[in-house]
C-alpha cells in the first residue's frame, strides 16, 4: 500500500584473507557468507515509522565448518517537531549451531547460542543539512556467557553507552 513496502533482499560472498610471517606467505583463511532477509516498513503518518526485518544467514566459518544464523529486529522511530527523533530496537539472533559461526559460543561449546538486544537512541539534528548526532543506550543478554568482565571471567549481559555523528553527503 502507499503507506507500508516490502523488500527482499539477497548477498552472498566469500572473502579471502591472506596472512605473511615475516615476509613470507603463510596462506589465505576464506570464509563464506549468504543472507537473505524480508523488511516489512509502514508509516504511521509523517512522524512515525516501524519496520520488522527477517534475516537468515549461513555459510562456512573460516575452520570451514558450516552455520547458520536466523534472527528478527523491530524497530520504531518517532520525529519530534525540532528535526530530532526517538527509537527503540529490538533483536534477537540464534545460531542453530554451537560449533562455528557468527555468535561465540561460550565456554563448553555445546549450547545453541543465542543473543537478545534492547537499543533506546535520541537523534540531534546536527548543525548542518547533512549532519546528525546519535545518543544510544543499548541493553545485551545472551543464552550463554559470551560477554569479557575482565581478567577471565564471563557474564550474560552487558549495556553500553554510545554516541554517533553521522555525516550524509
Amino acid at each position: 500500500g502507499e503507506d507500508s513496502s516490502v523488500k527482499v533482499n539477497l548477498l552472498s560472498g566469500r572473502e579471502s584473507m591472506g596472512f605473511s610471517e615475516v615476509g613470507r606467505s603463510v596462506g589465505a583463511i576464506n570464509r563464506e557468507s549468504s543472507m537473505a532477509n524480508v523488511v516489512y516498513t509502514r508509516a504511521f503518518g509523517e512522524n512515525t515509522h516501524f519496520a520488522l526485518d527477517g534475516t537468515l544467514r549461513f555459510g562456512k566459518d573460516v575452520d570451514e565448518r558450516s552455520y547458520d544464523v536466523t534472527g528478527i529486529a523491530a524497530y520504531l522511530t518517532r520525529k519530534t517537531g525540532n528535526g530530532a527523533a526517538f527509537a527503540v530496537r529490538g533483536e534477537y539472533l540464534s545460531q542453530n549451531n554451537a560449533t562455528s559461526g557468527i555468535l561465540p559460543t561460550g565456554p563448553d561449546g555445546r549450547k545453541k547460542p543465542t543473543l537478545t538486544s534492547i537499543t533506546l537512541s535520541y537523534q540531534l539534528p546536527g548543525g548542518s543539512e547533512g549532519t546528525r548526532t546519535i545518543l544510544e543506550y543499548r541493553y545485551d543478554r545472551a543464552a550463554d556467557f559470551i560477554f569479557d568482565k575482565g581478567s577471565s571471567s564471563l557474564k550474560k549481559d552487558q549495556s553500553s553507552i554510545s554516541i554517533g555523528q553521522v555525516f550524509r553527503y
